[in-house]
């Protein structure tokens, strides 16, 4: 017995409605969207890559590159008052502030501790630029060329370095502190592993390796690092360095060495 024609059709109307509905819930053919490359971090020499910065209004450019949430860059908010009455009183300097947080929002942390800026500017992802460290201080010369960096926050006698720094910027003994290695003790390894995507590197020599090592561990001897680390190494990820079985100096120099190639995001674990 035929169906009644609206019935056929009411059928055809379900029919259709059923496959738009798996059509729309199906991933056909959709990619996921690309990320942001991350760009090799700043350091001595760098061109930095600020559009909405003029580094000619300025013979020195002492900039801060901070997060209002970062607990090192809220720490720091007494010496960056202290340092902005310096720049301020210094011919021809002037401190600008770099942050991928809206700027009513940045300028509102530093207003409340006094701290005095003649610029503040939004960089939408800092990773993208060259900055993974908050605080970080620059000093970038009127073509937009760092000269200086210094990351973290700083001790007393870091703190000194860049008074001294600031009142002679033609010295040629410039700041550098981005070969500085966050340590973490041993014990912390597994939950670092845990917390998210990291490679594990082993840089003991090969023979010690191949009688005992950490699982996931990657061996790659510290005398090999320079040579086999960026072919073999996301730099993508964290790497942590294992120091067991080595000495924590050696350990260190292994690290020192990563970030010179590099890699952004490297802790010793001793």
């Amino acid at each position: 017995m035929k169906k009644p024609k609206l019935l056929r059709v009411v059928d055809v109307l379900i029919v259709l409605g059923l496959l738009a509905l798996g059509w729309r819930l199906l991933p056909h053919g959709r990619r996921p969207k690309a990320t942001e490359p991350m760009a090799p971090p700043v350091r001595p020499s760098s061109a930095l890559a600020a559009p909405s910065v003029s580094w000619a209004e300025a013979t020195l450019n002492v900039v801060l590159v901070v997060r209002t949430t970062c607990p090192a860059s809220q720490q720091s908010l007494d010496f960056y008052r202290q340092l902005s009455q310096r720049v301020r009183s210094q011919a021809g300097a002037r401190l600008v502030v770099l942050a991928a947080e809206p700027i009513d929002v940045v300028r509102s942390w530093l207003d409340a501790r006094g701290v005095d800026v003649a610029q503040i500017a939004l960089l939408r992802d800092l990773a993208a630029v060259g900055f993974t460290v908050t605080p970080t201080i620059l000093f970038v010369d009127s073509a937009g060329v760092v000269t200086d960096v210094m990351l973290r926050k700083l001790s007393p006698l870091q703190e000194q370095s860049i008074y001294r720094r600031l009142a002679s910027p033609s010295a040629s003994d410039r700041l550098d502190n981005t070969d500085y290695v966050d340590e973490i003790p041993e014990a912390s390894i597994a939950q670092l592993l845990a917390s998210g995507p990291a490679t594990l590197l082993d840089p003991r020599d090969r023979e010690a390796y191949a009688r005992q090592h950490r699982a996931g561990a990657v061996n790659i001897p510290s005398d090999e690092i320079a040579v086999r680390a960026r072919i073999e190494l996301p730099d993508s990820t964290p790497v942590v360095i294992d120091c067991s079985g080595v000495s924590v100096g050696q350990c260190r120099s292994s690290g020192q060495a990563m970030r010179r190639l590099g890699f952004s995001r490297v802790v010793v674990a001793k």
